[in-house]
């Protein structure tokens, strides 16, 4: 469970990785000289055995890619500018989701390969039933468009919570959705082999 606190740096990271902004960051150190604002570009969450980590490429004080815990930044704000994500960044991983928040995995760059891929699985997934032969397709389409096992994830997450967002635009989730997202998530499972 995450607090107010980290509720809300979490809900300002993923908006700026979606929208692709730089932030202002202050994270806590044990050394207060060290407690600087620092320059940072958001590329993914994802979930450790010590809790939610953050991926970001620090621009300053210290140029490189750095991994925050959410527990320990302790303010993080729009720094007012937009980056362009770099080729070498790590994969994303995504959070295991929560009701106030949807969290899943941002694409590193706008991918034509893993929307070609979306489109695939949106084609296998629309009767709510995946075949083994749907599933094999699906995989050599994958090969095919060299999708790595996290881009691929980061498709069926988008998948889900492109449907997460659908069912809960009103407010009020039936128990008929809840039935057809258990069944989505079923699908998605078969065809990422139970790493969703």
């Amino acid at each position: 469970m995450y607090s107010d606190q980290e509720k809300s740096v979490l809900k300002t990271v993923m908006d700026a990785i979606y929208a692709k902004k730089v932030l202002k960051l202050r994270y806590y150190t044990s050394t207060p000289a060290r407690d600087k604002v620092r320059l940072v570009e958001p590329y993914s969450v994802s979930e450790t055995r010590n809790g939610a980590m953050v991926r970001f490429y620090q621009l300053e004080p210290h140029p490189g890619w750095r991994l925050f815990n959410l527990k320990l930044i302790l303010s993080v704000e729009d720094a007012g500018t937009t980056f362009v994500p770099r080729l070498a960044a790590p994969k994303a991983i995504p959070v295991a989701g929560h009701t106030a928040i949807h969290r899943f995995a941002a694409a590193q760059r706008d991918n034509k390969e893993q929307e070609e891929y979306k489109t695939l699985v949106l084609e296998a997934v629309a009767d709510l039933k995946v075949t083994g032969e749907e599933v094999a397709a699906l995989n050599a389409s994958r090969e095919r468009l060299g999708l790595s096992d996290d881009e691929v994830r980061g498709v069926l997450y988008k998948v889900l919570a492109d449907f997460l967002e659908t069912i809960t635009s009103e407010g009020i989730v039936t128990r008929d959705e809840v039935s057809l997202l258990k069944e989505l998530n079923a699908c998605l499972h078969q065809i990422g082999s139970g790493r969703i």
